[in-house]
């Protein structure tokens, strides 16, 4: 079976994307920094974009661990679903 017959192949490609973005950035964020620097990504901007980094960090894992419960249009990014197929 071709890839491209596989209709959440896209879909969980998509969230393993998102997912490896957000790695990188939390990454850069907390690498080993002079004190200087440490403060400046330690001020209050950084913080919120660290919070939405984890948000979509659990929302793309969560969408790649969900089971297939047999409807139509849900769970697209499952590795469950795409493991069925």
């Amino acid at each position: 079976m071709d890839k491209r017959e596989i209709k959440n192949f896209s879909h969980v490609m998509g969230c393993l994307h998102r997912l490896n973005i957000v790695v990188d950035e939390l990454a850069i964020l907390y690498k080993v920094r002079q004190e200087k620097e440490w403060r400046f990504v330690s001020q209050h901007l950084f913080r919120i974009y660290h919070m939405g980094l984890m948000y979509i960090f659990i929302l793309e894992y969560c969408k790649l661990l969900e089971g297939d419960d047999g409807r139509k249009t849900d769970h697209w990014g499952s590795l469950t679903k795409l493991n069925e197929k």
